[in-house]
Protein backbone atom coordinates (compact mmCIF):
# COMPACT_ATOMS: atom_id res chain seq x y z
CA UNK A 1 0.00 0.00 0.00
CA UNK A 2 1.17 3.99 -0.70
CA UNK A 3 2.12 5.51 2.47
CA UNK A 4 0.15 8.33 2.80
CA UNK A 5 -3.17 5.90 2.27
CA UNK A 6 -1.75 3.76 5.54
CA UNK A 7 -1.13 7.43 7.09
CA UNK A 8 -4.70 7.99 6.57
CA UNK A 9 -5.86 4.97 8.17
CA UNK A 10 -3.68 5.22 11.17
CA UNK A 11 -5.23 8.97 11.37
CA UNK A 12 -8.10 7.48 11.00
CA UNK A 13 -8.46 4.40 13.85
CA UNK A 14 -6.96 6.91 16.40
CA UNK A 15 -10.49 8.43 16.05
CA UNK A 16 -12.89 5.70 15.25
CA UNK A 17 -15.10 3.75 17.66
CA UNK A 18 -14.17 -0.22 17.39
CA UNK A 19 -15.31 -3.24 18.80
CA UNK A 20 -12.04 -4.60 20.63
CA UNK A 21 -13.77 -8.46 20.37
CA UNK A 22 -11.82 -10.61 17.76
CA UNK A 23 -9.50 -8.42 16.97
CA UNK A 24 -6.83 -11.24 16.86
CA UNK A 25 -8.71 -12.59 14.47
CA UNK A 26 -9.04 -10.18 12.28
CA UNK A 27 -5.44 -9.35 12.24
CA UNK A 28 -4.45 -13.27 11.62
CA UNK A 29 -6.75 -13.06 8.34
CA UNK A 30 -4.95 -9.88 7.74
CA UNK A 31 -1.31 -11.52 7.58
CA UNK A 32 -2.95 -14.06 5.63
CA UNK A 33 -4.33 -12.26 2.89
CA UNK A 34 -1.10 -10.53 3.32
CA UNK A 35 0.82 -13.77 2.70
CA UNK A 36 -1.19 -15.17 -0.17
CA UNK A 37 -0.68 -11.70 -2.29
CA UNK A 38 3.10 -12.18 -1.38
CA UNK A 39 2.78 -15.67 -2.36
CA UNK A 40 1.35 -15.01 -5.58
CA UNK A 41 3.92 -12.32 -6.38
CA UNK A 42 6.54 -14.75 -6.08
CA UNK A 43 4.83 -17.37 -8.32
CA UNK A 44 4.47 -14.62 -10.72
CA UNK A 45 8.20 -13.58 -10.44
CA UNK A 46 8.92 -17.38 -10.75
CA UNK A 47 6.59 -17.68 -14.07
CA UNK A 48 7.71 -14.86 -15.72
CA UNK A 49 11.99 -15.74 -15.16
CA UNK A 50 10.52 -19.31 -16.78
CA UNK A 51 9.37 -17.31 -19.96
CA UNK A 52 12.19 -14.78 -19.99
CA UNK A 53 14.55 -18.15 -20.42
CA UNK A 54 12.09 -19.95 -23.20
CA UNK A 55 12.44 -16.49 -24.97
CA UNK A 56 15.88 -16.21 -24.89
CA UNK A 57 16.70 -18.83 -27.49
CA UNK A 58 14.16 -18.07 -29.92
CA UNK A 59 14.40 -15.97 -33.50
CA UNK A 60 11.26 -14.52 -32.73
CA UNK A 61 12.24 -13.01 -29.78
CA UNK A 62 15.04 -11.36 -30.74
CA UNK A 63 13.71 -9.66 -33.83
CA UNK A 64 10.24 -8.58 -32.33
CA UNK A 65 12.26 -7.04 -29.19
CA UNK A 66 13.96 -4.83 -31.71
CA UNK A 67 10.68 -3.34 -32.53
CA UNK A 68 9.77 -0.29 -30.53
CA UNK A 69 7.24 -0.33 -28.28
CA UNK A 70 6.60 -4.11 -27.49
CA UNK A 71 8.65 -5.47 -24.33
CA UNK A 72 9.05 -9.24 -23.44
CA UNK A 73 5.67 -10.03 -22.23
CA UNK A 74 4.00 -8.36 -25.67
CA UNK A 75 6.91 -10.84 -27.62
CA UNK A 76 5.68 -14.02 -25.35
CA UNK A 77 2.21 -13.21 -26.12
CA UNK A 78 2.52 -13.02 -29.74
CA UNK A 79 4.49 -16.12 -30.10
CA UNK A 80 2.03 -18.36 -27.74
CA UNK A 81 -0.64 -17.03 -29.92
CA UNK A 82 0.41 -17.14 -33.22
CA UNK A 83 2.76 -20.32 -32.98
CA UNK A 84 4.70 -20.84 -35.88
CA UNK A 85 4.94 -17.66 -38.83
CA UNK A 86 5.29 -20.30 -41.54
CA UNK A 87 1.87 -21.39 -41.29
CA UNK A 88 0.52 -17.91 -42.56
CA UNK A 89 1.26 -16.47 -46.34
CA UNK A 90 0.15 -13.01 -45.76
CA UNK A 91 0.26 -10.49 -42.58
CA UNK A 92 -4.12 -10.33 -43.05
CA UNK A 93 -4.43 -13.79 -41.77
CA UNK A 94 -2.87 -12.76 -38.42
CA UNK A 95 -5.41 -9.98 -38.63
CA UNK A 96 -8.35 -12.33 -39.16
CA UNK A 97 -6.69 -15.11 -36.29
CA UNK A 98 -7.47 -11.94 -33.89
CA UNK A 99 -10.60 -10.93 -35.18
CA UNK A 100 -9.79 -6.79 -35.51
CA UNK A 101 -10.57 -7.15 -39.07
CA UNK A 102 -13.57 -4.36 -39.72
CA UNK A 103 -16.95 -5.37 -40.61
CA UNK A 104 -20.47 -3.83 -41.98
CA UNK A 105 -23.35 -3.17 -39.50
CA UNK A 106 -26.17 -2.71 -42.20
CA UNK A 107 -29.85 -2.71 -40.79
CA UNK A 108 -32.59 -1.79 -43.27
CA UNK A 109 -32.18 1.48 -44.87
CA UNK A 110 -29.15 2.03 -43.53
CA UNK A 111 -25.71 0.81 -44.65
CA UNK A 112 -22.30 0.59 -43.69
CA UNK A 113 -22.99 2.12 -40.48
CA UNK A 114 -20.29 1.88 -37.98
CA UNK A 115 -17.27 -0.06 -38.55
CA UNK A 116 -16.33 -2.40 -35.71
CA UNK A 117 -13.94 -5.08 -35.46
CA UNK A 118 -15.62 -8.73 -36.09
CA UNK A 119 -14.50 -10.36 -32.81
CA UNK A 120 -14.78 -13.85 -34.38
CA UNK A 121 -10.94 -14.52 -33.81
CA UNK A 122 -8.76 -15.36 -30.68
CA UNK A 123 -9.87 -13.06 -27.83
CA UNK A 124 -6.43 -13.73 -26.00
CA UNK A 125 -4.53 -12.51 -28.95
CA UNK A 126 -6.56 -9.52 -29.73
CA UNK A 127 -5.79 -8.42 -25.55
CA UNK A 128 -2.42 -9.11 -26.39
CA UNK A 129 -2.40 -6.52 -29.59
CA UNK A 130 -4.41 -4.34 -27.94
CA UNK A 131 -1.95 -3.87 -25.07
CA UNK A 132 0.99 -3.80 -27.52
CA UNK A 133 -0.64 -1.27 -29.28
CA UNK A 134 -1.23 1.06 -26.31
CA UNK A 135 2.05 0.95 -25.61
CA UNK A 136 3.30 1.36 -29.60
CA UNK A 137 1.74 4.60 -29.31
CA UNK A 138 4.03 5.89 -26.59
CA UNK A 139 7.17 4.51 -27.79
CA UNK A 140 7.09 3.67 -31.41
CA UNK A 141 6.78 7.00 -33.44
CA UNK A 142 5.52 4.90 -36.98
CA UNK A 143 2.22 3.26 -34.83
CA UNK A 144 1.63 7.01 -33.42
CA UNK A 145 1.88 9.27 -36.44
CA UNK A 146 -0.34 6.18 -38.57
CA UNK A 147 -3.13 7.06 -35.40
CA UNK A 148 -2.80 11.00 -35.79
CA UNK A 149 -3.37 10.73 -39.65
CA UNK A 150 -6.23 8.41 -39.07
CA UNK A 151 -7.68 10.93 -36.37
CA UNK A 152 -6.85 13.99 -38.02
CA UNK A 153 -7.64 13.12 -41.64
CA UNK A 154 -10.23 15.82 -43.55
CA UNK A 155 -11.93 13.07 -45.30
CA UNK A 156 -14.16 10.32 -43.04
CA UNK A 157 -11.56 10.87 -39.57
CA UNK A 158 -11.82 7.78 -37.19
CA UNK A 159 -13.07 7.98 -33.80
CA UNK A 160 -9.81 7.05 -31.22
CA UNK A 161 -11.15 3.31 -30.45
CA UNK A 162 -11.60 2.90 -34.58
CA UNK A 163 -7.69 4.02 -34.82
CA UNK A 164 -6.66 2.23 -32.20
CA UNK A 165 -8.07 -0.73 -33.97
CA UNK A 166 -6.73 0.13 -37.62
CA UNK A 167 -3.35 0.13 -35.53
CA UNK A 168 -3.80 -2.97 -34.35
CA UNK A 169 -4.05 -4.28 -37.54
CA UNK A 170 -0.92 -2.49 -38.80
CA UNK A 171 1.21 -3.47 -35.58
CA UNK A 172 -0.01 -6.98 -36.57
CA UNK A 173 1.36 -6.58 -40.21
CA UNK A 174 4.27 -4.99 -38.84
CA UNK A 175 4.97 -8.24 -36.76
CA UNK A 176 4.23 -10.92 -39.85
CA UNK A 177 6.52 -8.86 -41.50
CA UNK A 178 9.54 -8.96 -38.77
CA UNK A 179 9.28 -12.61 -38.02
CA UNK A 180 8.48 -13.71 -41.40
CA UNK A 181 10.92 -11.92 -43.06
CA UNK A 182 13.65 -12.25 -40.19
CA UNK A 183 14.42 -8.36 -40.61
CA UNK A 184 14.24 -5.76 -37.87
CA UNK A 185 11.66 -3.14 -37.42
CA UNK A 186 12.26 -0.38 -39.93
CA UNK A 187 10.35 3.06 -39.24
CA UNK A 188 11.08 4.23 -42.83
CA UNK A 189 10.10 0.83 -44.39
CA UNK A 190 7.98 1.23 -47.37
CA UNK A 191 4.89 -0.83 -48.52
CA UNK A 192 5.00 -3.12 -52.13
CA UNK A 193 2.25 -1.93 -54.30
CA UNK A 194 -0.80 -3.74 -53.37
CA UNK A 195 -0.13 -3.45 -49.80
CA UNK A 196 2.41 -6.81 -49.74
CA UNK A 197 5.57 -5.82 -46.93
CA UNK A 198 8.91 -5.71 -48.43
CA UNK A 199 11.46 -7.88 -46.90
Amino acid sequence: MWRFKLIQVHERAQTSVACPLGLQEMAREAQRGVARIDLLGAQMDELAAIVRGQLEGSMKRDICARSPGLAWASVAGLIAHIGSIAKYRHGRQLIKLAGTNPSRRDSGLTVGRGQSMTHRGRAGLREVVFLATISCLQHNPRVRAHYDRLIQRADRPLTKMQAVGACMNKLLLFAFAVMKHRVDFALDHRWREGGEAAA
